[in-house]
């Protein structure tokens, strides 16, 4: 082999290494493999999207939390756009004393209310539209009242007496306390983490990256 054909060879696999190494897909696959598969419980978890999913997303999130808003909003977005391959599952992590013993000051208080108010929007078949509209109003429920929830409650025309009963209910409580005590088996320290499949991630992909995945060989299998 010729010199010249040498030194091309040689720039061409330079080449292919560094377009590889800067590909956020193969980055974030690279990433994703050294992960450990984590088991988690999220048969009462609320869910949108496939039933046999190629892509599992589990989110443990809170209401109050501006970064969550911004994640959640983002997966759910990818999850609507590829919902027959995708299942988004939610879990509550809200960073408040009142519900939540695993933290050891209030972080956002109000964010109990907040889950509580979300899962009794469920009892109405309104969880996902109540759900994206607390984190499109986080600036509003800065400072959480009952009266203000009740305000999204009218305006979405739940039922009022229902879900006033349901925000006092042992059965409220007793379903947010349960998604805590698996974030607290899970290590789950604070908002937004997200699964993909079982892995709790480092970093939270982009949705181009997140379709990359659905196309790759080690995600279909």
């Amino acid at each position: 082999m010729s010199l010249f054909k040498k030194i091309s060879l040689y720039f061409i696999c330079v080449l292919l290494f560094q377009v590889n190494a800067f590909d956020p897909i193969q980055k974030f696959i690279s990433e994703y493999k050294e992960l450990r598969i984590q088991k988690l419980d999220y048969s009462n978890a609320f869910t949108y999207g496939a039933q046999d999913p190629t892509l599992t997303i589990i989110e443990f999130y809170d209401y109050l939390c501006p970064y969550c808003s911004d994640v959640s909003n983002q997966l759910l977005e990818f999850a609507k756009t590829n919902k027959n391959s995708v299942k988004m599952v939610f879990m509550n992590f809200p960073l408040d004393q009142k519900c939540n013993k695993m933290v050891s000051k209030d972080i956002h208080p109000g964010a109990c209310e907040l889950s509580y108010a979300a899962y009794c929007a469920n009892d109405q078949q309104k969880f996902i539209d109540f759900h994206e509209k607390l984190f499109e109003l986080q600036m509003y429920y800065n400072v959480v009242t009952h009266e203000k929830i009740l305000k999204l409650v009218e305006s979405m025309k739940l039922d009022k007496t229902k879900f006033n009963t349901c925000m006092t209910s042992e059965k409220t409580a007793k379903f947010i306390t349960n998604q805590i005590n698996i974030a607290e088996k899970n290590n789950i320290e604070f908002t937004p983490t997200v699964f993909i499949n079982g892995k709790k991630l480092k970093t939270i992909p982009d949705n181009h990256t997140l379709t990359g995945l659905l196309q790759h060989e080690s995600f279909k299998e």
